[in-house]
């Protein structure tokens, strides 16, 4: 995913309207396509099992939707175009309601079948590099890729840490990203900063590391590099003897590949983290300590500090939303109810799904930061939420 931040403002978090009944949904189920990324090249079967045992959770404790439980029907995708159309076909057939996208880096080729059939599609964050970004029938309860991109800015703009040297994939996708989004608001705001862009096949990380022993930047790291080169250039900095603040992203699979290098890295989060419960405000710290313990319940504590949080969280997130559709709940309804969504979203932000950034189907634009500490686990820099409202103003309509 992209990432970033941008303007400090303090907000009381909302709890979510989901609270525990204690009562069991019996009802029609209201049926939900999920496309997993499992089986394939790449697997990641913790994003289904977080948004199945959040079902369970909403369905067994929480009454459903008004006594009715959700039920996710499972298409696996590869990556693949070809993937993503048979699982759109599939979840047509089965006459469902919206579509949860995990992780489907092909998802726009589904979203046309399911915009013919008016079925939206929900997740954490737009995957799909065009149309799942700007698309009116799909609505995500993650902070916006431009917010992710830009946020942590702020936080160092307010640290005094000025020169900020960005490694990036050589890519046009992400110079567009830099061009249009990260030079005009680094510029607004007043920070200095370097873009060097890498062959994203065969990087040098040497000669990237040097850059960053003689120019001497305040931090040193990436907005949007994949979490593979988040590695080697963690690694490759460390082994120059840079001293400086190292930023990656939202990058995450250091934290166990490049344990030895870790301690000090700063990430970007959209949810309070579970390695640090006591940080997060008590409506927070009350919906990880349930997370947690429905993870560990269902069997699954080996994935409770991975992406499942993110799925878990959706899918009580959406929960909510079905609760506000007045009538049947169809997917025109659905839709209508995702895309008009304002609420505090589970174990993260408020959320705006009308408006949050301009012309991107993202419901929220706010961000955490975390830093890991000598224990390995993450901590958060910040008691509040970053806020990129103010940056707009920056960027061409």
């Amino acid at each position: 995913m992209i990432v970033g931040i941008v303007t400090a403002i303090l907000f009381a978090m909302a709890p979510s309207m989901a609270s525990a009944t204690g009562q069991s949904a019996t009802g029609q189920p209201i049926v939900v396509g999920l496309d997993s990324m499992e089986g394939g090249p790449v697997s990641l079967p913790y994003l289904r099992i977080g948004a199945q045992t959040a079902a369970a959770y909403v369905n067994a404790k929480l009454d459903g939707v008004h006594g009715r439980p959700i039920h996710y029907v499972v298409c696996d995708v590869d990556g693949s175009a070809q993937a993503s159309i048979a699982c759109g076909n599939q979840f047509v057939s089965d006459h469902v309601e919206a579509v949860l996208n995990t992780y489907d880096i092909a998802a726009d080729s589904m979203l046309p079948i399911l915009h013919s059939a008016g079925i939206p599609m929900f997740g954490h964050a737009a995957f799909g590099a065009v149309q799942e970004e700007a698309s009116s029938d799909a609505r995500f309860f993650g902070t916006a890729n431009q917010s992710y991109s830009t946020g942590f800015l702020l936080y160092y703009k307010a640290q005094h840490k000025r020169n900020v040297l960005l490694f990036e994939p050589d890519t046009s996708f992400y110079h567009q990203q830099v061009e249009s989004l990260i030079d005009p608001i680094a510029k607004g705001i007043g920070m200095h900063v370097t873009v060097d862009f890498y062959n994203a096949t065969s990087p040098n990380w040497q000669t990237l590391a040097e850059e960053a022993i003689t120019s001497h930047p305040d931090v040193a790291g990436t907005a949007a590099a994949p979490d593979g080169d988040c590695i080697s250039m963690l690694q490759a900095l460390k082994s120059a003897g840079y001293g400086g603040q190292i930023f990656l992203g939202s990058c995450t699979l250091f934290l166990t590949a490049a344990k030895a290098d870790a301690v000090g890295v700063v990430t970007t989060a959209d949810l309070w983290k579970i390695t640090d419960i006591s940080a997060a405000p008590p409506a927070a710290r009350e919906q990880l300590r349930t997370y947690e313990s429905q993870m560990t319940v269902a069997g699954q504590s080996q994935y409770i500090d991975t992406f499942a949080q993110d799925y878990f969280s959706d899918t009580i997130d959406f929960a909510d939303v079905l609760r506000t559709v007045h009538g049947t709940i169809s997917p025109a309804s659905v839709s209508k109810a995702l895309r008009n969504y304002q609420g505090a979203s589970y174990m993260g932000q408020t959320l705006d799904c009308a408006g949050a950034w301009p012309g991107a189907s993202a419901c929220g634009n706010k961000v955490l930061l975390y830093k890991v500490v000598t224990s390995g686990n993450q901590v958060p820099l910040t008691s509040t939420w970053i806020s990129t409202d103010s940056v707009e103003k920056y960027l061409k309509p």
